[in-house]
């Protein structure tokens, strides 16, 4: 762990430190010369007496009896968290740290949005302490509440990087649970004085992505690109993913409020919103997309499934109802009188106990027609008029 560079750094220290306090002998004399340092009157100036109570501290921590030895009897629990640059994790074993462990993230790690981060640090978690876990129930705490909701979905529904993040959790039987991040003072100092750590994860991932983007033409793809960054509703929406969601609806903007259902399964690659494995349209370029999938004039289902498979936007359904319904090329070529569809019945069990009708026209003449349900008989009879009376009088 670095030295704190600056008060907030130390107080996020001091919180660790306080939550281990009561295995610490000489906890208050320890801590003291650091304490005098977060006064709102002191300067900040870093000295001989304030590295050595680190020091000491620092390796309280890392010995008994504040690093209790592994039992297989007791249940596990692990914290962790992610911070803008690092990782943080601690195993626990009835509120005592068992092991600690810390990630400094890579350039690419960065930019991932705030709920992969959160989800790299279970994954990050787990394979750091792989063989205090696997194959016995653990509890996994996070600050990150949607990410509780992640596992109780059908994996497909997940955007590709937490897919395969999710398959590297599979193997071990973890139950996410949500934690305030206030009360998570060891992940969340873990998480923002990382060490540098051998946890890798993205490199194959990179190269996973490059290739599913390859799909689409460049010049296609720049477009996307420019018109979401010229979207004030899809760049609202980029930095809540980036950044975190409200827990309320009533927090976000009007214009970002259809995609809140879905904030768990959006995500941003290289300037471009993705649900899922979707790509999520601005809407200047919605029209436009419409026209494309509508080529050939598909029906309007035929249009929306194959609309649904490859991007998305919220009423999407609505408008191409609207566009394929006032297709000029659709219009002129579909049939004036559509076919009613067939009802299926139950064959009666006896003769004429169940009977169908109709009327039809013949050269200027109506005709009554009886069918039997039963046998399939039908009879014919000439109407003199087509009235009510008439009618069942014949019948």
């Amino acid at each position: 762990m670095p030295v704190p560079m600056d008060v907030q750094a130390l107080q996020r220290f001091l919180a660790m430190v306080n939550y281990l306090g009561k295995f610490i002998p000489n906890f208050s004399h320890l801590t003291a010369p650091l304490q005098q340092l977060t006064h709102k009157d002191s300067e900040w100036m870093w000295d001989t007496q304030h590295q050595t109570a680190f020091e000491a501290l620092k390796e309280h921590m890392s010995n008994p009896p504040v690093l209790s030895y592994y039992d297989v009897s007791k249940p596990v629990t692990l914290t962790c968290d992610a911070s803008q640059y690092g990782l943080g994790a601690a195993c626990l074993q009835e509120r005592q740290p068992v092991a600690y462990a810390s990630h400094t993230l890579t350039d690419t790690e960065t930019r991932y949005t705030q709920i992969e981060k959160e989800l790299l640090a279970v994954v990050f978690a787990c394979t750091k302490f792989h063989d205090y876990i696997y194959g016995k129930p653990v509890v996994v705490e996070t600050d990150h509440q949607l990410l509780v909701t992640i596992p109780k979905k059908s994996i497909h529904a997940a955007p590709a990087r937490l897919q395969r993040m999710l398959l590297r959790l599979q193997k071990y039987n973890i139950t996410l649970t949500y934690k305030c991040g206030k009360q998570m003072y060891l992940a969340d100092t873990l998480s923002r004085a990382p060490n540098r750590s051998t946890f890798q994860q993205s490199e194959e991932e990179d190269n996973f992505d490059v290739m599913m983007v390859s799909c689409i033409s460049s010049s296609r793809l720049e477009e996307l690109k420019g018109h979401t960054a010229e979207d004030e509703t899809l760049q609202a929406l980029s930095s809540f993913i980036k950044h975190g969601w409200p827990q309320r609806l009533h927090d976000l903007p009007t214009a970002v409020h259809p995609y809140f259902p879905f904030r768990d399964e959006l995500t941003v690659d290289d300037g471009i919103i993705l649900k899922g494995s979707k790509a999520v349209i601005p809407k200047s370029l919605q029209g436009d997309y419409i026209t494309i999938i509508h080529r050939g004039h598909p029906g309007v289902e035929a249009t929306k499934r194959r609309a649904r498979g490859v991007v998305f936007w919220p009423f999407m359904s609505r408008d191409i109802e609207q566009t394929v319904t006032s297709c000029s090329v659709c219009n002129s070529t579909k049939p004036h009188q559509q076919k009613e569809p067939l009802h299926l019945y139950e064959v009666p069990i006896l003769p004429w106990s169940t009977v169908a009708t109709d009327i039809f026209e013949w050269h200027c003449q109506h005709y009554l027609v009886v069918v039997n349900s039963y046998s399939g008989w039908f009879e014919i009879d000439l109407l003199k008029d087509t009235s009510q009376f008439m009618v069942l009088h014949t019948l």
